[in-house]
Protein backbone atom coordinates (compact mmCIF):
# COMPACT_ATOMS: atom_id res chain seq x y z
CA UNK A 1 0.00 0.00 0.00
CA UNK A 2 3.02 2.44 1.10
CA UNK A 3 4.60 1.60 -2.85
CA UNK A 4 1.26 2.22 -4.36
CA UNK A 5 0.93 5.47 -2.86
CA UNK A 6 4.19 6.90 -3.72
CA UNK A 7 4.12 6.02 -7.07
CA UNK A 8 0.92 7.52 -7.48
CA UNK A 9 1.84 10.81 -5.91
CA UNK A 10 4.85 10.76 -8.61
CA UNK A 11 2.88 10.26 -11.25
CA UNK A 12 0.03 13.02 -10.26
CA UNK A 13 3.39 14.87 -8.97
CA UNK A 14 4.30 14.69 -12.91
CA UNK A 15 0.56 15.35 -13.88
CA UNK A 16 0.36 11.77 -15.92
CA UNK A 17 -3.37 11.02 -16.67
CA UNK A 18 -4.82 8.80 -14.56
CA UNK A 19 -6.86 6.95 -17.40
CA UNK A 20 -3.34 6.31 -19.08
CA UNK A 21 -1.98 5.28 -15.61
CA UNK A 22 -4.90 2.56 -15.44
CA UNK A 23 -4.40 1.54 -18.77
CA UNK A 24 -0.68 0.84 -18.13
CA UNK A 25 -1.92 -1.49 -14.76
CA UNK A 26 -4.39 -3.01 -17.08
CA UNK A 27 -1.81 -3.96 -19.56
CA UNK A 28 0.03 -5.24 -17.04
CA UNK A 29 -2.40 -7.29 -15.42
CA UNK A 30 -3.13 -8.62 -19.06
CA UNK A 31 -0.03 -10.04 -19.39
CA UNK A 32 0.25 -11.39 -16.06
CA UNK A 33 -3.36 -13.32 -16.96
CA UNK A 34 -1.77 -14.30 -20.02
CA UNK A 35 0.93 -16.14 -17.96
CA UNK A 36 -0.88 -17.93 -15.58
CA UNK A 37 -3.36 -19.14 -18.13
CA UNK A 38 -0.43 -20.72 -20.15
CA UNK A 39 1.29 -21.81 -16.99
CA UNK A 40 -2.39 -24.02 -16.08
CA UNK A 41 -2.12 -25.57 -19.43
CA UNK A 42 1.58 -27.00 -18.56
CA UNK A 43 4.04 -24.55 -20.15
CA UNK A 44 7.00 -23.56 -17.80
CA UNK A 45 6.28 -19.81 -16.30
CA UNK A 46 10.12 -18.91 -17.51
CA UNK A 47 8.45 -20.14 -21.05
CA UNK A 48 5.03 -18.70 -20.60
CA UNK A 49 7.34 -14.90 -19.59
CA UNK A 50 9.05 -15.45 -22.84
CA UNK A 51 6.61 -15.77 -25.13
CA UNK A 52 4.81 -12.45 -24.50
CA UNK A 53 5.10 -9.35 -26.94
CA UNK A 54 6.22 -7.12 -26.69
CA UNK A 55 8.60 -9.18 -24.87
CA UNK A 56 9.08 -8.67 -20.98
CA UNK A 57 13.02 -7.09 -20.74
CA UNK A 58 15.27 -9.83 -19.03
CA UNK A 59 15.44 -7.68 -15.72
CA UNK A 60 11.98 -7.78 -15.49
CA UNK A 61 10.77 -11.71 -15.49
CA UNK A 62 11.66 -12.59 -12.18
CA UNK A 63 9.81 -9.91 -10.74
CA UNK A 64 6.83 -11.05 -12.94
CA UNK A 65 6.88 -14.60 -11.46
CA UNK A 66 7.15 -13.70 -7.87
CA UNK A 67 4.32 -11.13 -8.66
CA UNK A 68 2.28 -14.07 -10.54
CA UNK A 69 2.44 -16.60 -6.96
CA UNK A 70 -0.07 -14.14 -5.58
CA UNK A 71 -2.86 -13.85 -7.64
CA UNK A 72 -5.34 -16.68 -8.75
CA UNK A 73 -6.04 -16.73 -12.74
CA UNK A 74 -9.59 -15.45 -11.28
CA UNK A 75 -7.97 -12.53 -9.42
CA UNK A 76 -6.24 -11.31 -12.05
CA UNK A 77 -9.52 -11.27 -14.07
CA UNK A 78 -11.07 -9.51 -11.65
CA UNK A 79 -8.34 -7.06 -11.37
CA UNK A 80 -8.53 -6.47 -15.47
CA UNK A 81 -12.46 -5.71 -14.68
CA UNK A 82 -12.15 -3.41 -11.88
CA UNK A 83 -9.01 -1.52 -14.08
CA UNK A 84 -11.34 -1.13 -17.16
CA UNK A 85 -14.98 -0.40 -14.84
CA UNK A 86 -12.60 2.44 -13.60
CA UNK A 87 -11.81 4.03 -16.79
CA UNK A 88 -15.33 3.94 -17.92
CA UNK A 89 -16.23 5.38 -14.35
CA UNK A 90 -13.69 8.35 -14.81
CA UNK A 91 -14.50 8.58 -18.93
CA UNK A 92 -18.51 9.24 -17.75
CA UNK A 93 -17.58 11.97 -14.83
CA UNK A 94 -19.15 12.81 -11.84
CA UNK A 95 -15.85 12.55 -9.72
CA UNK A 96 -12.21 13.20 -9.18
CA UNK A 97 -9.99 11.30 -12.12
CA UNK A 98 -7.46 11.06 -9.39
CA UNK A 99 -9.49 10.03 -6.47
CA UNK A 100 -11.28 7.09 -9.20
CA UNK A 101 -7.61 5.71 -10.14
CA UNK A 102 -6.63 5.36 -6.53
CA UNK A 103 -9.35 3.66 -5.27
CA UNK A 104 -9.48 1.34 -8.42
CA UNK A 105 -5.87 0.60 -7.57
CA UNK A 106 -5.75 0.50 -4.04
CA UNK A 107 -8.68 -1.48 -4.31
CA UNK A 108 -6.34 -4.06 -6.36
CA UNK A 109 -3.30 -4.09 -3.76
CA UNK A 110 -6.02 -4.84 -0.94
CA UNK A 111 -7.19 -7.64 -2.60
CA UNK A 112 -3.93 -9.12 -2.97
CA UNK A 113 -2.74 -8.34 0.26
CA UNK A 114 -6.07 -10.36 1.71
CA UNK A 115 -4.88 -13.11 -0.95
CA UNK A 116 -1.84 -13.55 0.35
CA UNK A 117 -2.68 -14.69 3.85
Amino acid sequence: VDALQRRLEKAWSESQNPIMVLRGCQSYFRQLLIVARTAAGGVPMAQAIKSLRPPVHFRLQDRMVSQLGGWSTEGLFDAVNRLQDAELAIKSGGSDDMTQAGQALLGICLRRKVARR
